[in-house]
């Protein structure tokens, strides 16, 4: 298992201010723009965490949760839903489906704060 965290997010913007954010508080990240590119990492390496969006072209961001949720290998990694605010609705279904926790867009510090709790 690496130190790493693997962000899953297919905009740019998005990912290179997460990415900054990330390393400035000292969690260093890999970055793959969709849920394939994550499974092709995962198949080579095992993150600290999974930071994921949900809307992503091709595989969504719940169907890679289910996916990393049915494996053995990543079943204990956490997961958390970094997704726009009006996502958040769905945040017991993101739950039941597997995820550790839940984050707005829009909240980047609130990210910074699940990480440091769920270590």
């Amino acid at each position: 298992m690496s130190g790493q965290i693997l962000l899953v997010e297919d905009d740019d913007a998005v990912a290179t201010s997460l990415s900054r954010l990330l390393r400035a508080a000292g969690h260093p990240c890999t970055r793959v723009a969709d849920a394939e590119q994550a499974i092709q990492y995962l198949t080579r390496d095992l993150p600290r965490f999974i930071v994921s969006d949900l809307n992503m072209p091709g595989m969504d961001g719940m169907s890679f949760l289910k996916r990393v949720r049915a494996d053995a290998r990543t079943l204990a990694v956490p997961f958390v839903i970094y997704t726009a605010s009006c996502d958040l609705d769905r945040e017991d279904d993101f739950l039941q489906a597997g995820a550790t926790a839940c984050c707005s867009k829009y909240e980047p510090e609130e990210l910074l704060r699940l990480i440091a709790e769920i270590r």
